[in-house]
């Protein structure tokens, strides 16, 4: 096969852990060692931070670093080809649900991840994070790029590159002035897909506001965006924060739209390194 595959998660998905790749290469927890997590969405951290950290050694010899959820909908299968375009430096994401990136890169970005989630940004929904400019600015594009039709019908949850993300974190209020209709939905059910045409426009204003930011805008004059995602930690947003605050984010390659209709939250999440 054409990858090594890495997997944290229950001690009850051993078999299914097993069907897809060597024993030594699983690490496989009791379900109460997560009892503690205020919010479903953090286990998932949790997870992929104690696989890190156990496999570490090992995930640094490789050149890329894949993280998928297990249950995406792949359009084509997933080759090396896809993680060509990897390089020191760069993040390549579809939201929260794949990411990938030359192994010291996503080292470096994620194994701080889990400690900046408990320690800095739960329960701070509101609070704005100092942000890196610079990489913010090489990034924000990327939410513009276009896609072809998609069926939603297929999936759960629809996510491409930042597209659903790039209007999620606190800003400034002069970077956000202007901008409405980037918050997820009231009514939020599945299918669901960022793409409409309110949203697009308001994406393009957004980023042009950004590419128009010089130095560090003053956060004295106020911040704009709370409450976005809602409740103690928002995943994707934080995600998006703690990654182009560390790395510029690029197009993603992974040949998946989002997660396939009619199935749970997966119990665990896969790490595929690449050699």
């Amino acid at each position: 096969r054409d990858f090594d595959v890495y997997i944290s998660t229950y001690e009850d998905y051993e078999s299914n852990a097993r069907l897809i790749t060597d024993r030594e290469k699983i690490v496989l927890w009791p379900r109460k060692a997560v009892d503690w997590c205020p919010k479903g969405v953090m286990k998932q951290w949790w997870l992929l931070e104690k696989a890190i950290v156990k496999f570490g050694s090992s995930l640094e010899t490789y050149d890329v670093i894949v993280k998928l959820r297990s249950d995406l909908l792949y359009h084509e299968p997933v080759t090396p080809a896809h993680f060509a375009n990897a390089s020191v430096g760069y993040f390549h994401v579809n939201s929260d649900h794949s990411f990938y990136a030359e192994s010291s890169t996503f080292l470096s970005v994620m194994s701080t991840f889990y400690s900046s989630m408990v320690n800095e940004y739960f329960d701070q929904d509101n609070t704005y994070f100092p942000i890196n400019w610079p990489n913010l600015k090489a990034s924000c594009v990327v939410a513009l790029r276009k896609y072809p039709p998609i069926d939603k019908t297929k999936y759960r949850i629809i996510r491409t590159d930042i597209y659903a993300t790039l209007g999620s974190i606190v800003y400034p209020a002069s970077v956000f002035e202007g901008v409405t209709g980037l918050h997820c939905p009231a009514d939020y059910k599945p299918p669901f897909t960022p793409f409409s045409e309110e949203r697009t426009r308001n994406l393009e204003k957004l980023v042009g506001n950004i590419l128009a930011v010089r130095g560090i805008p003053n956060i004295t004059q106020g911040k704009a965006n709370l409450h976005w995602g809602g409740g103690r930690f928002a995943s994707e947003k934080y995600f998006f924060l703690h990654v182009v605050n560390r790395a510029i984010i690029h197009p993603s390659a992974i040949p998946a739209f989002g997660i396939r209709a009619g199935n749970p939250h997966p119990p665990g999440d896969a790490d595929v390194p690449k050699r």
